[in-house]
């Protein structure tokens, strides 16, 4: 009777009724046969919660020969990984490269980098098969670790090699790697991202496009062309929108907050901010969440609330967890809670916060170097070590943002104060901050 119901139910339209009603009348062989087309059904209806049940609930209460055990668990991580839930199908993956499916490891590995855990996506790539995709994936992980001569020139070879080829999203995923692994030279950086949009929108990709013209965005936050970034960044969340793709859209408002942070518009930042953190925590990417929290952080800090700031930081680290952050966010923690210390006058902490960020620099951009150069001069001045601040200001680049050539020229004052006493010759240093600031 069950079965018969079962019957109707799929023929009426109503798959998520259908699989389980099988399943309980013992009818396996049905409900293995109709539970991946009963997903697709269920996730064109917009139903991705009841798609990924029915397929757990046939996964789990049959005996399923290994083939289909396999090819049912590539469908859910596809479709979790559409939904945006990359945690999930991270585990789903992991399930599948357990079972000895060495076809699924560059999909765990992906989802991985996505989920911010670049050791595992290492771990997971173990064994794998030597595709142009593993080649990008390893092209990626090698900018993550810092590594920017070898992910470019990987990158570079990959995407020509992809394009001739004619696979696509490898060819995108290196062209993204080699577009972000220049970080010294804006204006390369912006040409590089453009032919990655050019590309993105030759094969109608709306996801990559997005990610190309954040990444152009980025590039013009670092040249304090702001106008240009908020244009850039606001197409691209819209994009991402169309896209119906959560990283995207995280990574367009974290970085459209950091627009609206540079130009003190705090409304404007906060909620941007919490929009950034709405669409991380449904990625559960952890070092983006830890690095959105503690720019919302620095905010705080600048506002003088310093409170807030501290708890702030202690959640994005709590969020990150902690030690196995990548080390360019952990740096990032570091550089804010050193920042608070100064401010609130405790000179030895925040000594030990920018030594700590100095250790974990990894892949950061030369403002973030400069920041904590600048921490622990400061740091230094207040514990009387004016040689120490003296090597660390000089040691800084030439070419600063308006708002760190202020700073750096504010401390050099301070330095020639502390040295000289109130001569005037601190003076030059003083006008330079104001003409800067």
């Amino acid at each position: 009777e069950r079965a018969e119901v079962a019957l109707l139910a799929w023929a009426l339209g109503r798959p998520e009724r259908a699989i389980p009603l099988w399943l309980e009348a013992g009818a396996f062989t049905d409900a293995r046969a109709h539970a991946e087309e009963a997903a697709r059904l269920l996730v064109v209806e917009g139903a991705h919660g009841e798609a990924e049940r029915v397929l757990v609930a046939v996964l789990e209460s049959t005996d399923l020969p290994e083939a289909d055990a396999r090819r049912l668990r590539r469908v859910l991580v596809a479709l979790l990984e559409d939904a945006g839930e990359l945690a999930r199908a991270a585990a789903q993956a992991t399930a599948l490269v357990e079972a000895g499916d060495d076809d699924a490891r560059p999909v765990l590995a992906r989802l991985r980098i996505a989920t911010g855990e670049p050791l595992r996506a290492e771990a997971a790539l173990e064994g794998a098969p030597a595709t142009l995709e593993v080649g990008a994936l390893r092209a990626e992980l090698a900018y993550q670790r810092g590594a920017l001569a070898e992910a470019e020139t990987h990158a570079h070879a990959l995407a020509a090699k992809a394009q001739a080829e004619g696979e696509a999203e490898a060819e995108l995923t290196a062209l993204q790697t080699h577009a972000k692994s220049q970080l010294d030279d804006m204006a390369e950086a912006r040409r590089r991202f453009d032919r990655y949009a050019a590309r993105a929108r030759a094969l109608g990709s709306a996801r990559h496009e997005a990610l190309a013209l954040g990444g152009r965005g980025v590039a013009a936050i670092r040249a304090r062309a702001l106008d240009d970034a908020e244009r850039d960044l606001r197409r691209a969340a819209a994009l991402a929108e169309e896209a119906d793709d959560p990283k995207g859209r995280a990574l367009a408002w974290h970085n459209l907050a950091v627009v609206a942070h540079l130009r003190h518009r705090w409304g404007d930042a906060r909620e941007a901010y919490e929009e950034a953190l709405r669409w991380l925590r449904l990625l559960g990417h952890r070092a983006s969440l830890a690095r959105c929290a503690y720019n919302l952080g620095e905010l705080y800090e600048r506002l003088g609330a310093l409170d807030r700031a501290r708890a702030v930081a202690r959640l994005g680290t709590e969020v990150g967890g902690g030690a196995t952050l990548p080390p360019a966010a952990q740096a990032e923690g570091w550089v804010l809670r050193g920042r608070v210390e100064l401010q609130a006058r405790d000179a030895p902490a925040a000594e030990a916060a920018f030594e700590e960020a100095a250790e974990h620099l990894g892949v950061l951009d030369p403002s973030r170097r400069a920041a904590v150069a600048l921490g622990r001069a400061r740091a230094a001045m207040a514990l009387g070590a004016l040689d120490d601040a003296e090597a660390l200001l000089g040691a800084l680049p030439a070419e600063l943002p308006d708002a760190q050539q202020a700073e750096a020229a504010l401390a050099r004052a301070e330095l020639v104060r502390l040295r000289h006493g109130r001569l005037g010759r601190e003076l030059p240093h003083a006008e330079r901050a104001l003409k800067a600031a």
